[in-house]
């Protein structure tokens, strides 16, 4: 029975991880200006929005225009469909099978592609899902090259104007390109601005998103949003999250940031964050 607690219940998982294992994230530095660049500006959420109490650990968000509805996926391999609002789920999915403890982090981001939206995570591979008969169903898989096999990927994006897309783990600070077959294409790595205080690679990626020709990049430490452009990897803009916390990933939906925070099995659940981007 005890076995049972700690392999399919969310306090065995914390046990598991954050206890025993000592993996949890506690010791994350959120504060933008400890970061390896000072910001160009900083900014605080414009609106919050509280997340029903079903929904735990959100480790990826989606927009979806064409149902005006927001997707959100968990740690747990969760999937809900909210209201524009936050504040309905109309449907929720489970993404993997099996115990918890082996679900547990293995489903990251996830991405809009034409009438279907693909997930990406510790599973090698990408999945595909779309609506069948109103309900959430998976479609296929696209399968990245075999030095893949073993990616961690943290957060993913699809380039509106070539249709690639863009993967990113937290254990590097560059992002992979894949045509839509998942062959890859190129690297981009951002390079240091001269007044960068230390490297880059301090950054942990947790979220990848388009909007008007540009890539915006967040970081789970230092609760940091980066604009890039697609061509250079050149840093446009660097922003710091005033009131961030833990970022686990994003959505820019009319220059808007809509911004998913992770948190531990005891913490207060800090909901979605939206923070207006301004323009250029």
């Amino acid at each position: 029975m005890m076995t049972l607690g700690l392999v399919n219940t969310r306090f065995g998982v914390f046990l598991v991880f954050d206890v025993f294992g000592d993996i949890g994230d506690a010791n994350v530095q959120t504060s933008p200006h400890d970061g390896p660049l000072d910001p160009d500006r900083m900014i605080r959420s414009a609106a919050t929005y509280p997340l029903p109490d079903v929904i735990e650990q959100p480790s990826g968000i989606e927009y979806l225009a064409d149902r005006a509805s927001f997707v959100i996926n968990t740690d747990q391999a969760e999937l809900f469909e909210l209201s524009s609002e936050f504040d309905s789920i109309s449907s929720k999915t489970q993404l993997m099978g099996g115990p918890l403890l082996f679900r547990q982090g293995s489903i990251e981001g996830v991405v809009a592609i034409e009438d279907s939206i693909l997930f990406a995570g510790e599973i090698g591979h990408l999945k595909e899902w779309a609506i069948v008969n109103d309900a959430w169903s998976s479609k296929s898989e696209i399968m990245l090259p075999g030095e893949y096999d073993d990616a961690e990927w943290s957060a993913i994006a699809r380039n509106p104007e070539t249709g690639e897309l863009y993967l990113a783990s937290d254990e590097q600070f560059q992002i992979d390109i894949f045509d839509a077959s998942g062959a890859f294409v190129r690297s981009l790595i951002p390079e240091a601005p001269e007044n960068s205080k230390r490297s880059l690679s301090e950054f942990m990626i947790s979220g990848l998103d388009f909007e008007d020709g540009h890539l915006y990049v967040v970081t789970e430490n230092f609760a940091t949003l980066l604009k890039l452009d697609t061509d250079s990897a050149a840093i446009k803009e660097f922003i710091g999250l005033e009131d961030a916390g833990e970022v686990s990933d994003l959505v820019v939906v009319n220059n808007k940031a809509y911004v998913t925070i992770d948190h531990n099995l005891f913490d207060e659940r800090p909901g979605v964050r939206v923070y207006e981007l301004g323009t250029d």
